[in-house]
């Protein structure tokens, strides 16, 4: 039943994705907006749980300010730009570093700095990525989103059929090396035959660097995947929260993402 449910939410969820990606880059923005949000929140309570309180409203000014910067691109501007970036960094040191010093409770200061810091770069500076994806075209960002569902879905088929090597039995006990490779076969030899059939129309990477991506994607949203199960054993949670029927919350989906988006941008810039 719990399966059903989970495919059943993803298929009424891909239509209005697909739409935002190649005809409403306004609704993406939202969407994505509203995902790393809310994920925020539901970092904030999970660690509430194991006895630290973050500074929620921090992370969610400086995502704000954030976002404020990126509306406020222009198209010269370039990925990169060192002189916003350390000023972005200093007003959030002055955002998270400063309350602590206040705090009676030393051991409590510091670890609700520690996390908030964890929260933030984890959560906003690489979930921003999304938002940039899409300035490099809906099919860049449909290659991302569909190699990560896929490494994802072929991981989970793959290791709950013939998982018996754990990939990490500390972090998430479920995990399984079978799985791992399983996923990465599956959407490198997915990008492979999309390519060799389709040419340029849907992928626009040559075969090679399409195929090399899609393995080091892949890699990347397991690695993104196993940070936040990592934070959630710390927290003691299953999952982020039950905001979504059969997918848990909205960490949970966007975990995969949030290293896969800036090393895929990355790639894009130096080796496209």
């Amino acid at each position: 039943m719990e399966r059903f449910v989970r495919i059943a939410v993803f298929l009424v969820f891909l239509p209005i994705f697909l739409f935002s990606v190649i005809k409403s880059p306004l609704v993406y923005d939202l969407i994505i907006i509203g995902a790393l949000a809310g994920a925020l929140i539901e970092y904030y309570l999970m660690l509430k749980k194991a006895g630290i309180r973050t500074m929620l409203w921090a992370n969610l000014l400086f995502l704000v300010i954030c976002l404020y910067e990126l509306l406020n691109r222009t198209p010269s501007d370039t990925a990169f730009d060192l002189i916003k970036v350390f000023a972005l960094m200093i007003l959030y040191a002055a955002l998270v570093l400063v309350p602590p010093i206040f705090n009676k409770d030393i051991k409590s200061g510091m670890l609700s700095m520690a996390f908030t810091v964890l929260g933030g770069f984890y959560i906003i500076v690489l979930g921003v990525q999304l938002l940039l994806l899409i300035n490099h075209g809906p099919r860049n960002t449909l290659f991302l989103f569909g190699v990560v569902w896929g490494y994802d879905a072929a991981a989970y088929f793959v290791g709950t059929a013939f998982g018996k090597h754990k990939l990490l039995r500390q972090v998430s006990p479920k995990k399984s090396m079978e799985g791992l490779f399983g996923g990465l076969a599956a959407v490198a030899l997915t990008v492979l035959v999309l390519k060799l059939v389709s040419g340029v129309s849907i992928i626009e990477i040559d075969t090679f660097k399409a195929v090399l991506f899609a393995v080091i994607l892949g890699l990347s949203a397991q690695a993104g995947d196993l940070t936040e199960s990592l934070i959630k054993r710390f927290a003691g949670v299953k999952d982020s929260s039950n905001i979504i029927p059969g997918h848990g919350g909205l960490l949970d989906k966007l975990d995969s993402f949030l290293l896969a988006a800036p090393v895929f941008i990355l790639l894009l810039h130096y080796f496209k």
